[in-house]
């Protein structure tokens, strides 16, 4: 089994429902990272940026399932006191990964929170040498 490892761009728009004041607050989201993995799956680590709610680390699990890539997506906000949790199943091409996810859960400022987001992930793999 090869491990592959990539350097990854993300690129979403979010809306996210804040329970505590039951409205949609629209975020776009930037983030860049490493990550590695094998046919039986992948790990990308990220930093980026929620406008206007200020820097962020994203960890995306994958794991390929037939057709499709499962994903689990990770934000990690507000220097570690705020997290949100999403799923989704992505339509894989080469070096892309793409679908809308839904946020179900989220902790400190963003419990309760729901909603979904569109991504794209261009993540070019190569095989270390």
């Amino acid at each position: 089994m090869r491990k592959r490892s990539a350097i990854f761009t993300f690129a979403l728009l979010l809306s996210v429902g804040i329970a505590a004041d039951a409205q949609s607050t629209g975020l776009t989201l930037s983030f860049t990272g490493t990550g590695s993995g094998n046919a039986l799956g992948f790990v990308l680590n990220g930093t980026g940026t929620l406008t206007p709610l200020g820097s962020a680390r994203l960890q995306v699990t994958g794991v390929p399932t037939g057709s499709t890539t499962s994903l689990a997506f990770a934000f990690l906000l507000d220097n570690g006191s705020s997290t949100l949790a999403a799923q989704a199943a992505a339509i894989p091409s080469p070096g892309t990964l793409t679908g809308t996810a839904t946020i179900s859960n989220g902790t400190g400022a963003y419990a309760g929170a729901t909603g979904s987001f569109t991504f794209t992930i261009t993540a070019p793999f190569e095989t270390p040498q």
